[in-house]
Order: structure tokens, then sequence, then C-alpha cells
């Protein structure tokens, strides 16, 4: 699966799959697997979410391909959504779709107010990137505790009221 293993489109969602780990650069990096779900896997080294759940354990590292949103996705970007939930790694994540966050509406990413994994961002560092784009986070659910999820909307597709805001 070199570059885009499934494209389908339905009612105007176009999705791609892949086996390649995201980030900010095209390159090789390690991944810290569990051995519980693979739920908690992370290209960040587990921190306090060792001691959160206790059940689940980082027993495997494995090297994967890591590439950039936009080197990865077509130049002809039909995308206007971006969901993560990467384990900490979302922010670097977003560095590296730098020219995919110009014509996005909406994020929906997993975020965090406690080092789960080693450097992981927090809330206020995805709220600090993302307003560059004049993207903005409009709902917090801390489902998690320390972490949860957030939604952000571009500035353009909020609502009089909420754009005053920002």
């Amino acid at each position: 699966m070199n570059k885009i293993h499934q494209s389908r489109k339905r009612d105007r969602l176009l999705l791609l799959k892949s086996n390649k780990a995201l980030g900010n650069d095209n390159t090789k990096i390690k991944m810290y697997c569990d051995s519980y779900n693979q739920g908690s896997s992370s290209l960040l080294k587990p921190k306090l979410h060792l001691d959160q759940f206790k059940h689940i354990k980082f027993e495997r590292e494995i090297i994967v391909d890591m590439v950039r949103i936009d080197d990865f996705i077509p130049e002809d970007n039909p995308y206007d959504f971006i969901y993560l939930d990467c384990q900490g790694y979302e922010l670097e994540i977003l560095k590296g779709a730098k020219d995919t966050l110009e014509s996005i509406k909406c994020v929906m990413t997993e975020v965090s107010q406690a080092e789960l994994y080693e450097n992981n961002a927090m809330i206020e560092d995805i709220d600090n990137y993302l307003s560059k784009y004049d993207i903005h986070r409009v709902e917090t659910n801390w489902a998690g505790g320390n972490w949860g999820d957030a939604f952000y909307v571009h500035k353009n597709y909020l609502g009089k009221e909420k754009n005053d805001k920002f």
C-alpha cells in the first residue's frame, strides 16, 4: 500500500485509507504498540497513560512510514473536514497539513490536559495552532477526565454570535 489503499465517493463523502502514519515529515518513525486492543498505540512514548490504564501494556515497538497530509492527499483537495484521534500526536499531524488547513471547514480531534504520552500537545497548543487558520474551538467534551474531544470550526462557518467572539 504505497499510496492510497482505498478511495470511494458516496454522498459527497470521500475517504482515504492507507497503511501509513501521519505527521509533520515524510520519514520513518518508531511506533509504540499496545498489546490490549491497538487503540492506544502512538508515535509518542506512553507516560501518564501507563498509570491511568494499567491493563494496557506497550510491549512492542515497530518502525512505520510517516507522511504529511499535504503530501498524501490529491492536489485538488476535495476535503473540508479532518478527524484526528492519534494518541497525542494530533498537533504534529496538523503541522503537516498547512496547505490542507486552508480549505478546511471543521476539525474534530482528541485533546489533552495532561501528558498521557511524552510531549503530547495540550489543548491550548492545538487551539493556538488552528487559530492561525481562523479555525476555532466551539465545543469540548472531557469524557476521559484529562483527555477528550474538541470540535473546531472555521470562522466563516460560525454564526454571527460566535464569530464576533473571534
